[in-house]
């Protein structure tokens, strides 16, 4: 579920996404009592049309400059293949792929999971489009592990968006590495770093300008000195990163101007695990006029307990490039030692104020929690404040 403004500026809609096969629909925003599918104002499902399957679907900021939300959504088609369409507002009758303003091709257009991400990364006035694959590999000439594998993609093209568009031609283009470690035959493991699987936007360092941020939580690169980088060779704990604006042409996961590792990770035991799960833009949590950053990691472990308790970190801005090791997170905000598996820091969010008091405010979603029951999931609300 979403909401954004698609319809007249100064409205704010509602998006519900099925899933692949269960279409979509978008809602006025003033919603009361029980409602139906007819009573969207906006509806796409395979009934309309059976070639094609929606899969998901995002707002993705003003990538027109019309002062509306646009949508852009991924479709399956009978071909297997996974295009995106970008339809900008008002929507006022159809989401219908041939109605759509852009029709955006991925490097594998064979890959279903994808995130996405919105923001004005070069300060042109209009939304950029960050598009994450994190299933993208590319062995180069052979099968085997080399390590300039290039394994996830986030793809970045600047808006406004029209017609065909080759994000093999995108305007950035970001990739992670293939990563191995070490089983207990003694032998190298490899697998997938899983780069780009968690995407938001947001001015971090205040140069007016939209910064990427990006997560890996199996990623394998890590912080060692100012002109040095390593591969964590055992139990990589995964990492975030941040590439300040404007992004353009070719770029690595070693290239981002922050890089954040898991705690114990430059020891190769990490004492947190799946860092980068998720990521956020914070908004201003601690009220200083500085955005923060937070960055779900849902393997998060604490002595005293046997199991995992996943949770996030919280960075105050405004940040400076760097490597950053979690352990000196301003805030690291744990789950509740209960409940095995809860992943606790699988989603994370900014908010907004919702208690009225001037800071934002922050939600961290734990869909293994069991208080309401088995695996009934959770979702927890932290208040912003001063000396968070």
């Amino acid at each position: 579920m979403w909401a954004g403004r698609f319809f007249e500026a100064g409205g704010r809609e509602i998006v519900l996404d099925g899933g692949c096969g269960h279409g979509v629909a978008l809602f006025d925003g003033q919603l009361t009592g029980e409602l139906g599918l007819q009573d969207a104002r906006v509806i796409l499902t395979e009934d309309q049309e059976p070639a094609v399957s929606v899969c998901a679907i995002a707002p993705v900021g003003d990538t027109d400059g019309d002062a509306l939300d646009d949508v852009l959504m991924t479709i399956r088609q009978p071909s297997t293949q996974y295009p995106l369409l970008l339809h900008t507002s008002p929507i006022e009758e159809s989401l219908a792929p041939a109605d759509a303003t852009a029709v955006l091709t991925p490097e594998q257009p064979e890959h279903r999971r994808r995130a996405l991400a919105s923001g004005d990364f070069n300060g042109d006035g209009f939304d950029d489009v960050a598009i994450g694959d994190p299933s993208f590999h590319d062995e180069g000439t052979d099968t085997q592990w080399h390590a300039d594998d290039q394994d996830g993609l986030v793809s970045i093209v600047n808006g406004p968006l029209s017609g065909e568009v080759d994000l093999t031609q995108a305007d950035a283009r970001i990739t992670g590495r293939r990563c191995r470690n070490w089983n207990s035959d003694g032998d190298f493991n490899e697998h997938a770093s899983t780069f780009g699987r968690s995407i938001a936007a947001g001015d971090l360092n205040g140069d007016g300008l939209d910064d990427l941020i990006l997560g890996s939580y199996h990623g394998c690169e890590f912080f060692l000195s100012d002109d040095k980088w390593g591969l964590a060779e055992e139990r990589p704990g995964g990492e975030a990163y941040v590439f300040f604006g404007p992004l353009d042409g070719t770029l690595a996961a070693r290239d981002a101007d922050l890089i954040f590792i898991a705690e114990g990770a430059k020891e190769g035991v990490p004492d947190s695990r799946e860092v980068g799960w998720s990521v956020a833009h914070a908004g201003d949590v601690d009220g200083d006029g500085a955005s923060d950053l937070l960055i779900g990691a849902t393997g998060i472990r604490r002595d005293g307990f046997d199991f995992v308790l996943g949770g996030a970190y919280l960075l105050y801005g405004p940040l400076a490039p760097g490597g950053v090791d979690l352990a000196d997170a301003d805030a690291t905000l744990l789950g509740e030692g209960l409940y095995q598996f809860a992943t606790t820091g699988s989603s994370v969010a900014g908010a907004g104020d919702l208690d009225a008091d001037g800071f934002d405010d922050l939600i961290i979603g734990a869909p293994g929690d069991g208080q309401g029951g088995s695996l009934a999931g959770a979702a927890f609300v932290v208040y912003g404040g001063p000396g968070f």
